[in-house]
């Protein structure tokens, strides 16, 4: 029973979605961010949203053996929905790095996707001067 009863609540939602705010069936391809969400009242609640499913974080080397940088990335096959994620991280002041329609391999196949990085401490803007020093501190 309880099988069923999330399956409806899956499909409901999934209804809900596509018919109040317009999210496509179907492949997700020139994805176009409904305006709805790009309300300033919503807008971080999206990018948060986005990021918990498809950003992910990783540490690399600059200039030492540790991996002490950290990278925050956002990658698609769908250059639009990256250009748009780009427009509003830039709105709200985040200093990216796009780059679009760049090929790479992956199980033998070649892929065409576009990525944003967020990179270093200073482009995430989520650490303040103390925390900045326990990290130095940490990695030097």
């Amino acid at each position: 029973m309880r099988d069923l009863r999330s399956n409806r609540f899956t499909k409901d939602c999934f209804t809900f979605l596509h018919k109040s705010v317009g999210i496509a069936i179907g492949p997700k391809v020139n994805v176009v961010i409904p305006s709805i969400l790009k309300d300033p009242g919503y807008i971080k609640y999206f990018i948060r949203g986005l990021a918990d499913a498809d950003f992910s974080l990783s540490f690399k080397r600059r200039n030492k053996l540790k991996h002490y940088y950290p990278v925050v990335s956002f990658c698609s096959r769908d250059h639009l929905l990256v250009s748009q994620v780009n427009d509003i991280l830039t709105e709200l002041g985040f200093k990216t790095l796009p780059i679009f329609d760049f090929t790479k391999k992956r199980y033998k196949k070649v892929h065409i996707s576009s990525q944003i990085e967020l990179n270093g401490v200073e482009s995430l803007g989520i650490i303040d001067e103390k925390n900045r020093f326990q990290l130095e501190k940490t990695h030097n």
